[in-house]
């Protein structure tokens, strides 16, 4: 199982700009997969985070992972 922390700002529905948690029996898998499997794409995401650190979406996640999927930031 992984765990996915879905910070606001990355959802384009209204209805879901709240920051999410999420358990997700997973078997091997990239960052890509999971993203695509929560019905997100990678273009609505800054940055992925796996046990704190930054990774790359070909990423092979791992059971017991912790994934911070975080907005795109802009800003001056």
């Amino acid at each position: 199982m992984i765990t996915v922390k879905i910070a606001g700002g990355v959802f384009k529905d209204a209805d879901r700009q709240g920051n999410e948690v999420v358990a997700i029996e997973w078997g091997e898998g990239t960052i890509g997969e999971v993203l695509e499997a929560l019905g997100l794409e990678e273009k609505q995401v800054g940055a992925v985070l796996v046990q704190g650190k930054p990774k790359k979406m070909n990423h092979v996640v791992a059971d017991g992972d912790l994934i911070q999927i975080l907005p795109i930031l802009s800003g001056g």
